[in-house]
């Protein structure tokens, strides 16, 4: 067993002895249970204590980005902004389809993270994947078909979804799809596709205003915070006591970190 204790006698990480295990674990959680870790990988059962070190709901709640004012969006005076030139927008461009090949070759970027669809993918996701992995091995002579493929893609992604999403994940995928799919219709050259793209536009807008204020809202709530589909359980919603769940307080605020920076980076 491996024992680090946080006091005056204890630098570092010592590896006791079985018979001194017992002694001394307890001479450490006793005086000092706030400044103990132990070693998962070791596999031991830390006997109940009294004084819980868990956060409570309205601690969990204080997080930056669980906040009311974290939605807030200032307006930007136009007055004070600097013309973008041409070299600055193929920058840009180049960018965000350096993001796109990164997602359909590692399953995340750096606004579609790792966890947000690991449990369930939606199908506009799946969608949107399989689109832009074709896309991004489209030949000339099969270009035509895949413009097609996209193009049904986008119209039926845009019929479909076009009402009230149930969960955050749900309006991030509606989302992060139509954007996939007019990003890459409006900047590949393609005149029809550049015409019907810039018709979803309006579509693509409305959702992100939708998504900002489902999420904002979910934040006062509470529910990104304890029913994100990420950490699904049905709390008690006291103030005081440890939040009574499965998850760890330090996963509750992970999965809600996910579900709000993935809405603030598809947005933004």
């Amino acid at each position: 067993m491996v024992v680090y204790g946080a006091n005056d006698n204890a630098n570092g990480f010592i590896r006791l002895s079985p018979h001194d295990q017992d002694q001394v674990v307890s001479s450490f959680l006793q005086p000092q249970p706030e400044a103990i870790a132990i070693d998962p990988q070791q596999g031991l059962e830390l006997p109940p204590t009294n004084t819980s070190l868990s956060p409570s709901l309205d601690d969990l709640r204080s997080a930056w980005f669980l906040t009311p004012d974290s939605w807030e969006i200032s307006s930007v005076d136009t007055s004070r902004l600097v013309p973008i030139s041409v070299n600055e927008v193929h920058i840009c461009f180049d960018k965000t389809k350096d993001w796109l090949k990164e997602w359909v070759e590692t399953g995340s970027n750096p606004f579609i993270h790792p966890e947000l669809n690991k449990k369930s993918v939606p199908s506009c996701i799946q969608d949107a994947f399989m689109a832009l992995s074709t896309y991004f091995n489209k030949t000339d002579k099969t270009s035509d078909m895949v413009y097609r493929f996209i193009e049904d893609k986008a119209n039926r992604l845009t019929v479909s979804h076009d009402c009230p999403q149930t969960s955050i994940i749900d309006e991030i995928g509606r989302v992060q799809s139509l954007f996939i799919y007019t990003f890459i219709r409006l900047f590949d050259g393609n005149i029809r596709q550049r015409h019907y793209a810039e018709q979803h536009l309006p579509v693509l807008h409305r959702w992100a205003k939708q998504m900002l204020s489902h999420a904002s809202c979910a934040t006062s709530d509470d529910r990104l915070l304890l029913h994100n589909a990420l950490t699904v359980y049905t709390p008690e919603l006291t103030s005081n006591p440890p939040v009574p769940t499965h998850a760890s307080p330090e996963q509750l605020l992970w999965h809600a970190w996910i579900l709000s920076e993935s809405v603030r980076r598809t947005c933004f």
